[in-house]
This record gives C-alpha cells, sequence and structure tokens, in this order.
C-alpha cells in the first residue's frame, strides 16, 4: 500500500517538471504538470523534448506526416472566435505556449476541409498542441502496449481540452483521435531509438533515464522492461520488415498532405489539385530536386502531368484523370487503405471498388469543401439572417405607421392652431371678450 502511494507521488511530481538545466529558448515549450486535473497543465518557456533524429517508426515514412520532425510550435495571421461567437483576426505569431493562456470563451478557429482533416496556418498549431498532449503520461501512460488499452475517459479528457482551445467546427472527432493516437506512438517510437541499445541490460537502458525529465520514471521502467520481452522484440522484428518495404519517404516534414494540397490549390489561384501533384510536391527537395529513392516515380509523375492533363475541361474529370494517373504509377490501393491523404478519419469511405477514392474524396486536396458541420453553420446563420431580415421589415413598417400617425395629429393640431388664430382675431374686435380667451389668443400668436 505504501508502495503504491509512492508510486501515485513520482507520477505525479516527475511528470513534465518545471525545472530543467538546459539553456532556455525562446521557441521551445514544456509541459509543466503538477496534477492530473487539465487546468493544473500549462506550457511554459523552457526546453522541448528532444527529439531524435533517423527513421525507424513502426508507421509509414509515407503516410506518417512529420514522425521524427517537432510539431509547429507557431503560426501567423490567426482567426479566433470568442465566446458570443465573433471572429478577430489575430495578427503576428501565435505560439503554442500562447493557447494555454487564451482568454475565457476564445479559441482558435481551425478550417477543415471536406474529409475532416485541419487545414491551414492554425492546423501546424493544433497539431503541436495535440502532440503535446500525448506527451502527457497521466493521460497517455508510454508503459501502455496499445492506444485501445488507454482509458477512454483519459482519451475524451483531452479531446474536450483541445475543443476548449480550438474551434473545431470543420475537423472531425475521428481525425482529432487518430492525431492523437499517431502522436502518442511517435513518441514512444523516439523514446526508443533515444535510449534503446539491444547490447545493453535492462537496468543499463534504464539508468540512461536522466534524473530531471519530463518523463514519467515508472513508466519509462515498464517500456524498457517491454522493449526486452519476447512480445515486444518480435513486435519490433515486424516493424523492421514493414519499414523495408517502404519506398516512398517524403520531404514534407510535419506539414500534412492535406495543407499542402491546400496551399498548392491557393498559389494556382484555386486550381484543384490531387494526389499526384502532391506526391510530387512531398517527395522533392527545396531545390527542386527528387529525393534519390523516389527520383524515378517522381520525375515520371512529372512526365504525366504535364503531357495528360492539358485537355481536362471539368474539374471532376481533372481529378479523375490525376487519382488515375496515381494509381498507375504508384499501383492500386490495398487493403481499402486510401494513399496521399496523410491522416484520414475514416479512409475505407474513400474506396470506390478498386478504382481508388472517388472524385469527391480527391477534390479535398484542392479547394476545400465546407463539412457537414460548417454546412449546418451556414444554413443556420442563413436562417438567422432572413428571420432578421424579416423582422426588420416589420419593424420598419411599424415605424411608417407610427410616422404617418403622428403626421396625422400634426395637421389636426395645425389645423386646430388656426381655426384658434381666426377666432382670436375676431375676439380681439370685440371689446367685451374676457381675459382668459386674450390669453389664448396671445399664446397662439406667440
Amino acid at each position: 500500500m505504501g508502495e503504491e502511494a509512492s508510486d501515485d507521488v513520482e507520477r505525479r511530481t516527475e511528470c513534465f517538471p518545471s525545472v530543467n538545466p538546459s539553456p532556455i529558448d525562446d521557441n521551445d515549450v514544456q509541459w509543466t504538470c503538477l496534477a492530473a486535473d487539465k487546468k493544473n497543465i500549462q506550457i511554459t518557456s523552457t526546453t522541448a523534448p528532444e527529439h531524435a533524429a533517423g527513421s525507424g517508426s513502426s508507421s509509414s515514412r509515407g503516410q506518417s506526416q512529420g514522425s521524427d520532425i517537432p510539431e509547429a510550435l507557431e503560426a501567423s495571421d490567426i482567426m479566433i472566435t470568442n465566446a458570443v461567437g465573433d471572429y478577430i483576426r489575430r495578427r503576428g505569431k501565435t505560439r503554442l505556449r500562447d493557447v494555454a493562456n487564451l482568454k475565457a470563451g476564445d479559441r482558435i478557429f481551425v478550417q477543415g476541409n471536406g474529409l475532416g482533416q485541419p487545414i491551414g496556418d492554425s492546423a501546424g498549431l493544433l497539431a503541436g498542441f495535440c502532440g503535446k498532449l500525448s506527451r502527457n503520461g497521466l493521460w497517455f501512460p508510454i508503459d501502455t502496449v496499445s492506444w485501445n488499452k488507454i482509458d477512454d475517459a483519459d482519451k475524451n479528457r483531452a479531446v474536450d481540452w483541445v475543443k476548449e482551445k480550438f474551434d473545431l467546427r470543420g475537423v472531425s472527432d475521428i481525425w482529432l483521435n487518430s492525431s492523437l493516437a499517431k502522436k502518442w506512438r511517435d513518441h514512444k517510437n523516439r523514446l526508443k531509438r533515444k535510449y534503446f541499445d539491444e547490447n545493453l541490460t535492462p537496468n543499463e537502458v534504464k539508468g540512461k533515464l536522466p534524473q530531471i525529465t519530463e518523463i514519467v520514471r515508472t513508466q519509462f521502467y515498464g517500456l524498457v522492461d517491454y522493449w526486452f520481452s519476447p512480445e515486444g522484440k518480435e513486435r519490433a522484428r515486424k516493424a523492421r520488415q514493414s519499414r523495408e518495404k517502404q519506398a516512398h519517404t517524403h520531404t514534407s516534414g510535419s506539414k500534412s498532405f492535406a495543407r499542402m494540397g491546400h496551399e498548392m490549390s491557393l498559389e494556382s489561384n484555386g486550381r484543384p489539385v490531387g494526389r499526384l501533384s502532391v506526391y510530387v510536391a512531398a517527395h522533392t527537395r527545396a531545390n527542386g530536386s527528387p529525393m534519390e529513392a523516389t527520383m524515378e516515380t517522381v520525375q515520371r509523375s512529372r512526365h504525366l502531368l504535364t503531357e495528360e492533363m492539358n485537355d481536362c475541361e471539368t474539374t471532376e474529370e481533372y481529378l479523375s484523370r490525376e487519382n488515375s494517373l496515381y494509381n498507375e504509377v504508384l499501383g492500386p490501393e490495398k487493403y481499402s487503405r486510401v494513399r496521399g491523404f496523410g491522416l484520414l478519419p475514416r479512409s475505407n469511405r474513400l474506396v470506390n471498388n478498386n478504382a481508388g477514392p472517388s472524385t469527391s474524396a480527391a477534390n479535398a486536396a484542392g479547394p476545400s469543401r465546407p463539412a457537414p458541420l460548417l454546412d449546418q453553420e451556414y444554413q443556420r446563420l442563413q436562417a438567422q439572417l432572413a428571420e432578421m431580415e424579416e423582422k426588420h421589415a416589420r419593424e420598419q413598417a411599424k415605424a411608417q405607421a407610427a410616422h404617418e400617425s403622428l403626421l396625422n395629429e400634426f395637421q389636426d393640431l395645425q389645423t386646430l392652431v388656426h381655426s384658434i388664430q381666426h377666432r382670436g382675431n375676431e375676439d380681439m374686435q370685440d371689446p367685451d371678450a374676457t381675459d382668459e380667451e386674450s390669453e389664448v389668443v396671445l399664446f397662439c400668436r406667440l
């Protein structure tokens, strides 16, 4: 009993300590967690956890966006929705630490495409926020073997807190949960690349963890034991085999394919961008040269995009043609998993037999279509506007009637005054007129 209490204290005091001897960098952040309550989690300007370089993630490099690269820590020129639903443009840089310090009711607006994926500059800030949450050992223990084994209540608390800081009306909850799960797995993979050495004993690997660390020590010890267990070794062997089959590594870093496609569409004045165009951009270096591993595929894709797409007249035809070329270059889809879109809420919905994604799905990389929730919000605002216009018309008619009534009363009053004045002139000539009648005549003349 005493040992369990000690472990509980260790979990609460060692998780994300606010003291770190490393040099402070303005662009880095570290989380301080004093208790399991979300309100006690904050972002401070101390050093961020290290990100080991190199490959080795068990997830696909072609589909895994930014496995080895820190998520975006800042965004520029974002939109914020306040407590009453108004949109406020916030210019300049918004850093990840600023998210925790938003005013009550303020949320960062994140645009979603037709597939429920976040796009735009604020999507990078959302990814960074989810990345920090996924490393919260109190909610997502690293010694848990599978994401499915983590308590759903903790997952829901994390999702609710994200929604307190971000307006995600166009982003799917399924995508949000999938993003947290992927970043949690990436975090565990980084730890293994940094600390694991099969030539050492489990105790020696455990001893490599620094005394001051953001990692929950008891959880790390459990994770190391799993690495050396028969189950852990077998899983690592299968992961290595899977990685060896991945031939298409990308250069897009932490930016998702959905964001890349959206930005490419904006740069081309709204022209739709399909999966093959995004593939070429994601596998091309900044200097314009393709990566060695995908050079032949990229060059062939460029040739097909130049030669085969010129005669397309409609958006649907353009996207359908590019989708066919994508399957021609990279082969048909397998196991109902759609490639080239990045992290999808439900990829199996996009597959149309064996022909690949439907045109509507491919169009998600181009000009963004309103997600269902945004469409509902649009319809609600339209109805509200119509109601306001009708109310304004009623008020205007009421005001017009009141104006006419006052005008009639004024005309009646004028008639009465003229009548009294006329009578007064007659009374002035009458020497028998009373003082009261004379006063009325004098008042009317004034």
